[in-house]
């Protein structure tokens, strides 16, 4: 007897240790649940070689054609069911055009970020004497990051110390911000915005330039 298999319909039943994931947009178009994805790690070798592009962290992720209506791009997340971000790097059609291969980075992982911060934004009210009063709102919580302080300038007058710290901000994804925001970490330490970085890959942190007052 002759079986006869369709690579382009029969990857779920070929593959083990397939997962359900979820493919969000990177345009903001949408979402998309596949129920058979097949995750790989990158090899200690596949990652030397590859002069800097990948790390042993990444991972390669396999979809099938079948379940999806357009291709996956650069730049669109694969989440998976323990609600972990990987960021599509490279991507591309294989074995017959019956699914799509793609390396994956969770920024979370390969950028360090330890901590949970809140991103919080200035309202401007008018109080009971009229007067404008200062305010602040929670824009985002527990946002994955990592803060490293860098430099700092201080001061003594009439005994007391003053001065202002430097610092950096790591975000795996972009939150707009200016000069209006404040981030809190986890310990209460607040760092005013002075600006941001934005990454210069899709591999790349989002960097937040803060300054924290002593």
């Amino acid at each position: 007897m002759t079986v006869s298999l369709d690579l382009q319909a029969d990857f779920a039943a070929v593959a083990d240790r397939l997962e359900a994931i979820t493919l969000q947009r990177a345009d903001g178009s949408g979402v998309v649940a596949i129920s058979a994805a097949l995750r790989r790690a990158i090899t200690t070798r596949e990652a030397a070689v590859s002069d800097g592009k990948y790390t042993t962290a990444d991972v390669r992720w396999h979809l099938a054609a079948s379940e999806l209506a357009e291709p996956p791009q650069i730049g669109d997340q694969i989440i998976d069911d323990s609600s972990d971000e990987w960021t599509i790097l490279e991507t591309k059609l294989a074995t017959c055009g019956s699914r799509f291969e793609c390396i994956a980075r969770n920024l979370t992982i390969a950028g360090g970020l330890n901590t949970l911060v809140t991103v919080r934004r200035e309202l401007a009210t008018q109080g009971t004497s009229g007067a404008i009063e200062r305010t602040w709102e929670d824009y985002r919580i527990n946002v994955r990051a990592r803060i490293q302080e860098q430099s700092a300038e201080r001061s003594e007058q009439h005994g007391r110390q003053s001065g202002v710290i430097t610092a950096k901000v790591y975000l795996a994804e972009q939150i707009p911000v200016d000069n209006g925001f404040q981030i809190v970490a986890a310990d209460g330490m607040v760092y005013e915005v002075t600006g941001f970085e934005s990454p210069d890959s899709i591999g790349s942190l989002f960097v937040i330039n803060a300054e924290r007052r002593l």
